[in-house]
């Protein structure tokens, strides 16, 4: 039919019809870092499809509620204002901006938060929210994903229930499918 669908093949609509309206959704830097850090086994160029996918849900989802998570390492932190000028002016008001260090970096990463809040000024000063706080790299207190109501889908639509390990289907607790 004339449904709107994600890269996946999901399709949009449903959606709305099970009232599906929050999404936190990750960038690993700009589009050449996340491109070498984010690849599928025959697709190098995820970037602009996970992009165009929030495009998608941000025009045709009933009040949205989009989280664009930023990945950042000492490598990618210098461009990530990049992703600024990824999106649509319409959209970004819609976008809320949330930085986070890679966890693996945390004991190598010095205290960026002056450098965070500076890439951060960019993305309201560009239209997106952005968190109040920004503070310097920490270690998780909890995880998000602990709650019931929680899931993490990846690219392909397998579901897991965690972002901290291997995305292999001997993890995935389902598969989201045309129905």
């Amino acid at each position: 039919g004339s449904f709107l669908r994600l890269e996946c093949g999901i399709s949009i609509e449903k959606f709305n019809d099970i009232d599906l309206r929050s999404f936190q959704i990750t960038l690993d830097g700009e589009e050449k870092y996340h491109n070498k850090t984010r690849f599928a086994k025959d697709d190098h160029h995820t970037y602009s499809k996970i992009v165009n996918n929030i495009e998608l849900l941000c025009h045709n989802i009933n009040n949205i509620n989009m989280t664009v998570r930023i990945n950042y390492t000492i490598q990618n932190i210098k461009s990530i204002e990049k992703i600024a000028d990824a999106f649509s002016q319409d959209i970004r008001p819609l976008i809320l901006i949330s930085p986070h260090v890679v966890w693996q970096h945390f004991k190598r990463i010095p205290n960026l938060s002056e450098t965070i809040e500076t890439k951060m000024t960019t993305f309201r000063i560009k239209g997106y929210k952005v968190k109040d706080y920004i503070s310097s790299p920490k270690k998780c207190i909890g995880c998000y994903t602990e709650s019931m109501l929680q899931f993490v889908v990846n690219y392909n639509a397998q579901i897991y229930k965690c972002t901290a390990r291997d995305f292999s289907e001997k993890y995935s607790i389902g598969k989201l499918d045309i129905d």
